[in-house]
């Protein structure tokens, strides 16, 4: 087939069956589009996927690793001999240990250990996805360009940033980045279906199934305000959060609050609790079965759509990322020796109790050379813009099953008679014409 890997092409691929979900299952399940998306994928592309796997399955370990030490739950070991494992000194004697950058007890956000991790993958990922849009420049709409970005992504290096700042004039605001943190670090494990058909079968239908309750989430919340709206008109002197809890509780476990002597009270809080139990939650388990039957009927091609939008993002870069065109093996081994260098650093700053001069740099460019690897190409044709001037093709192969022998049924019988008949008929013919020649040949027929 034509050799269609192309930024462009892929561009339109990606974004296929957005406004119409039947083309979805026209495009994807024709086998060159299917086969173009696995070479790009398995040749290339993956490797991007692997790589912010396992940066957040460090980082993870990392947050974790801090959380033990903060706690002093260490396995098998007290907070004065935890901290001593990992080389912070005792717990009244911090004196060795950098507090502005690394202690897991300076003021502000508790994440010392992370921190220089936390802000170094925040920046490298931001500029990541800021160099797709930059390679969409000129091939899609703006819409395409706005969709193609991952804004968690995006949201997590500007909530990384927040750490960088004083932590004297912005503690709140390092407290509820580091939160932030901590769940995007557990729902970026999820990205491991993108390396998995099983897993991503299993997933896809649940994570797809959020987009499909907004209307539902947005009726459950009318509900919400407007009976915390009417509790708090009828109790003026009432704290608003308290309120608040005090209605989630309420709706969401359908048990009437004590409200005698107000008869008023007692009329809203059976009604609202009728409605909701009644009404509300079995719109919700209504809405999420039908939407997780039709999720999970096509969720085959939801998979090879995102595995096609990576391959577009994948491509996309390539235009604007310097690409070194080595050999892929060369590339696994650069990420490997990037990969030990920036544990090590790691490693070497937990245990000498403050950080190496400059880890931040040093994990940034780490992870910049694992990052980089994964878009090391042999083939120029991927990164130039535009067409090459010289056709080339592919080669795509399937495995084509046997298909089972179909049971003889009663007109193969009688066919096979019929024939069997006029062989034996024809056999006759020929052996009486066998016997007229054979005494002018001198040969003898047996019988």
């Amino acid at each position: 087939v034509p050799n269609l890997v192309d930024a462009e092409f892929f561009c339109g691929l990606a974004h296929a069956g957005d406004s119409d979900p039947e083309v979805l299952g026209q495009v994807f399940e024709n086998p060159v589009i299917s086969g173009l998306i696995s070479h790009v994928w398995w040749r290339a592309a993956y490797k991007v996927e692997v790589v912010r796997l396992v940066l957040n399955v460090v980082g993870l370990v990392l947050l974790i690793a801090d959380l033990c030490l903060t706690r002093g739950i260490s396995i098998g070991a007290g907070r004065d001999e935890a901290r001593q494992l990992l080389g912070v000194g005792s717990a009244g004697s911090p004196a060795n240990f950098h507090v502005d950058a690394f202690s897991p007890h300076r003021e502000g956000a508790r994440i010392g250990l992370v921190w220089d991790f936390v802000v170094a993958k925040g920046i490298l990922l931001s500029l990541h996805e800021l160099a797709c849009v930059a390679g969409s420049w000129g091939l899609a709409t703006k819409r395409q360009m706005f969709m193609s970005v991952s804004y968690p992504v995006l949201l997590q290096g500007v909530v990384s940033l927040t750490l960088c700042l004083p932590p004297s004039v912005t503690h709140n605001t390092q407290t509820a980045a580091c939160v932030l943190i901590t769940f995007m670090y557990w729902g970026g494990l999820l990205r491991v279906q993108m390396l998995s058909e099983m897993v991503a079968y299993a997933i896809l239908p649940l994570v797809d199934l959020i987009k499909g309750l907004v209307p539902s989430i947005v009726l459950t919340a009318v509900g919400f305000l407007s009976y915390t709206h009417v509790l708090l008109y009828l109790h003026p002197e009432r704290d608003m959060l308290d309120t608040a809890v005090d209605s989630f509780t309420t709706l969401f476990t359908g048990g009437v609050p004590d409200v005698s002597g107000n008869p008023l009270d007692t009329l809203i809080a059976c009604v609202i609790v009728f409605l909701f139990t009644i009404f509300f939650l079995n719109i919700f388990i209504g809405v999420i079965t039908e939407l997780y039957s039709a999720l999970e009927a096509g969720v085959r091609l939801r998979s090879r759509q995102l595995m096609a939008d990576a391959c577009k993002c994948y491509l996309l870069r390539l235009r604007v990322l310097p690409v070194p065109q080595v050999s892929p093996r060369v590339g696994w081994s650069v990420a490997a020796v990037a990969f030990a260098v920036g544990a090590g650093l790691q490693v070497w700053s937990m245990v000498r109790g403050k950080p190496v001069r400059c880890l931040g740099v040093w994990l940034f460019a780490c992870m910049s050379c694992m990052l980089g690897s994964a878009y090391a190409q042999m083939d120029s044709r991927w990164c130039r813009r535009g067409s090459p001037d010289k056709k080339m093709y592919l080669w795509i192969a399937s495995e084509q099953k046997v298909k089972p022998p179909r049971s003889p049924n009663l007109d193969d019988i009688t066919a096979l008679h019929d024939t069997m008949r006029l062989l034996l008929a024809d056999n006759a013919k020929i052996h009486e014409l066998l016997e007229r020649v054979a005494p002018h040949m001198g040969v003898h027929l047996d019988s």
